[in-house]
This record gives structure tokens, C-alpha cells and sequence, in this order.
């Protein structure tokens, strides 16, 4: 019989379409972790919005912030998006919209669908979303632009509509969530609210999967591969304040984008696939959600 849960005044979780999934599985423990969760994801996309506008850029006038590196790092680490190329400022503004657009989806209520997919020996689903991926395109455009410095979101979704060639229907269905993944105890919350943040961003910017984090070179090549790809031209290290795990990497390997599970065909203009990618905006958003208070401490205005 199909059931439903309620997460949060305005979110509930749903029996998925498949009906294979008994309410009795998802446990008191379970809930309270989703409940947690789907309280967690917009507070990450909060802390995202605010911290990249107060810190991402530094007036020429004014000495960087430790806040000012860590938003500039974090932007190059997972957006590869240098401080000093010339339309640093108005690409930094779309990423806010495109924060602000998931912000919204997330805090006026939707609806989640649990399924059961269990791991195979080739892959894992965490979720999804069925998105209309040639609304993608507009995003791209939204970024690429360089003549209309304020293009407004509104203008973004009449776009979308248009490359998505349906305007009377929507662009993204609902987030599933595989309760294969999230029963385990080993998953933490916040990565469950990092998926929900990752979903959000197909569901409500139309962004894509041009790589995920587990995939980037970074993530799977041995020590001596990582060494020989930063000889041939991998960005290696950003030296930077507060970082107590030592230098970080960026998501892609300089010029052509040739990461493990980059599609050979997309739908996002190449020099823009970073700044569309889902998995981009929800690492960006977890790691600035987690020093968002010790930096703001020391921030100075």
C-alpha cells in the first residue's frame, strides 16, 4: 500500500513508483536521519549564497580575508574558476543565481521518492532526477553571455523552456532517493543532504553531470599517475589557509577536459561544463556550510 512520510512541515518522502519498498523498512533511525537531512540541504545552499557574495571578491583596495581564500579557493577548486580572469565577478553572480534558484525549490516544499536499487558490480546509484537535459542549454548561455551582464533567472527559465522545446510541461521530475544507499549507517547525514543539494540543482538550474567528484582524476589516480599528470599539465596545488588535510586539487586537468566519466557528449558549451555541473555546486556548498562559522568569526568587514 503506498505510503508517505513526513520530513519537515513542507517536504514529505513517498513510496517510489515502483512499490517495492515496505514503510517498515525506513526505521526510526533512518527518519531521523532524512529529517535531518532535508533540514541540512537548504542551510547549505544558504551558506553558500552568503559566503560566496560577501567573499568571493576583493575590492583591489583591501587585503584578502582567510574567508576571501577559502570562497576563492573553494570556487577554483570545484567551479575551476581562476579570481583573475577577466568575468570572474559576473560568473561568480550566476553561480549565486543559480544557488538562489535551488535555495527556493528547496525551502517552498517538494516531494522525495525512495526506491531500492541494490549495488551492482559496475555501479551504485545514490539518486536521480529525470531532467530534460536540453534545458542544459540555457544554463551554458546563462554563464557564456558576455553581453548581458545582468541577465536575470527569469530569462534563464523562458530559455530553458524554449531549447527544452516544452513549455507547458515540466523540465525535471521529482528526486529519488535509493534507500539501498541511505539505510546504510555509514552514510552520514550530510552527505544524504549533499545528494538531496546535488539533485537540486538538476531539478530546479537544469545543471548536469559532467563529472563527479569520485570520478575526477584527483579522486582515482595512484600517487605516482597524480605526479605525472601534474608534470603534464594538471592544476597541482593551491596553497592556502586552514587547511588542515594539506593542499587541495581542482575537479579537471588543464585544456582539453579528459577525466574519467566525462561524457564524449554533452549538452554544455566545454569552456562552461564546470560551472553546470551538479556535483560542482553541491561539494562547494557542503565545504562552505562547514567553515561558514569559524570563518564569519573572523571575518572582517
Amino acid at each position: 500500500m503506498p505510503w508517505n512520510i513526513e520530513l519537515k512541515k513542507n517536504v514529505s518522502m513517498h513510496e517510489g513508483v515502483s512499490g517495492t519498498l515496505p514503510r517498515e523498512k525506513i526505521t526510526p533511525e533512518i527518519e531521523a536521519k532524512l529529517k535531518q537531512a532535508v533540514r541540512t540541504a537548504p542551510i547549505m545552499t544558504a551558506a553558500a549564497i552568503q559566503m560566496i557574495q560577501r567573499f568571493a571578491v576583493v575590492e583591489p583596495t583591501k587585503k584578502a580575508t582567510p574567508a576571501n581564500v577559502e570562497v576563492q579557493n573553494t570556487l577554483t577548486k570545484y567551479f575551476t574558476l581562476n579570481p583573475n580572469v577577466g568575468r570572474y565577478e559576473q560568473i561568480v553572480n550566476r553561480i549565486v543565481a543559480v544557488y538562489r534558484a535551488m535555495q527556493t525549490g528547496l525551502v517552498g516544499g517538494y516531494s522525495l521518492y525512495a526506491y531500492a536499487q541494490p549495488r551492482t558490480e559496475k555501479s551504485f546509484e545514490h539518486a536521480f532526477v529525470k531532467v530534460n537535459h536540453n534545458a542544459n542549454k540555457a544554463l551554458s548561455h546563462f554563464f557564456a553571455d558576455v553581453g548581458e551582464r545582468h541577465w536575470q533567472w527569469d530569462k534563464f527559465k523562458e530559455e530553458a523552456r524554449k531549447y527544452a522545446g516544452e513549455p507547458d510541461s515540466a523540465l525535471a521530475e521529482d528526486i529519488h532517493l535509493n534507500y539501498e544507499w541511505f539505510k546504510d549507517s555509514n552514510v552520514d547525514m550530510d552527505m544524504v543532504a549533499l545528494t538531496i543539494v546535488h539533485e537540486a540543482s538538476h531539478k530546479w538550474a537544469h545543471t548536469t553531470d559532467v563529472c563527479y567528484k569520485s570520478s575526477t582524476f584527483s579522486k582515482t589516480a595512484s600517487s605516482d599517475s597524480l605526479a605525472d599528470g601534474v608534470r603534464q599539465g594538471f592544476q597541482p596545488t593551491i596553497e592556502r589557509q586552514n587547511e588542515p588535510k594539506g593542499p587541495i586539487y581542482v575537479m579537471v586537468k588543464n585544456g582539453p577536459k579528459k577525466v574519467l566519466a566525462y561524457p564524449s557528449t554533452f549538452n554544455v558549451m566545454q569552456n562552461e561544463a564546470w560551472i553546470t555541473n551538479a556535483d560542482s555546486y553541491a561539494w562547494a556548498a557542503r565545504r562552505l556550510w562547514k567553515r561558514v562559522e569559524s570563518l564569519m568569526t573572523h571575518a572582517t568587514f
